[in-house]
């Protein structure tokens, strides 16, 4: 699960990761809103949790195994990966968040963001940034109705964060903690500058190896 904006091709470094294939049936798509798929017959941005966590998990009912997998979400597919994993606790035994967006209280905006949602330079934007936009201006709502569920959540985890991060406040590694606390979940902070937008390829040595080694129940 990728990070906002993004596409399925932004995993194309773990698909093309033999030690990882060999391992695992590895299924990357696009979220509702970024590159190629509609919502409702329109190209539109689908700003719920709960609404992309259920397209999605049609999507990953393409693992023909019909053996648990690891669910893993980067940036603001980090909580959607999790809502998934916690309404399909008996699909997964591991969910691998990735500098993930979950606490509703470090949602990071930028100077232009506000230019960019309200003003006239929205369309001169592409689709993934309009989206991307979209979206942004409704995390805090939709992190804040997410938050209750992660007591819920059964499936063991490991969440890791680049101390360093100026895009995914490395507080969000705190939140995890906490909401967290007394279940099966492993934190690691790197002491290094691991941005939430490149997780996957500055570090892919690392992820490849919290996939193959991620623990069970």
């Amino acid at each position: 699960m990728y990070k906002t904006p993004g596409a399925w091709y932004g995993s194309r470094n773990l698909l093309a990761d033999t030690m990882v294939t060999n391992r695992f049936q590895v299924i990357s798509f696009d979220r509702p809103g970024y590159d190629k798929p509609s919502f409702s017959g329109k190209h539109m941005t689908v700003t719920s949790i709960n609404s992309q966590a259920a397209a999605i998990h049609e999507a990953l009912r393409l693992n023909r195994s019909f053996k648990k997998g690891i669910i893993v979400g980067s940036s603001y597919g980090g909580p959607i990966a999790a809502k998934i994993a916690i309404d399909h606790p008996g699909e997964f035994y591991h969910l691998l968040l990735l500098a993930a967006a979950i606490d509703p209280d470090k949602e990071k905006f930028w100077w232009f963001n506000k230019y960019v949602h309200h003003g006239p330079l929205k369309w001169l934007l592409s689709r993934f940034l309009r989206a991307a936009t979209n979206e942004k201006y409704t995390h805090v709502k939709e992190l804040s109705m997410l938050a209750p569920n992660w007591a819920s959540l059964t499936v063991p985890v490991t969440a890791v964060h680049g101390e360093a991060d100026k895009i995914v406040s490395p507080a969000n590694l705190d939140f995890a903690k906490k909401v967290l606390a007394g279940h099966n979940a492993m934190h690691v902070l790197f002491p290094c500058r691991v941005l939430a937008t490149l997780v996957r390829w500055q570090s892919a040595a690392m992820v490849r190896t919290l996939l193959l080694e991620a623990p069970a129940e």
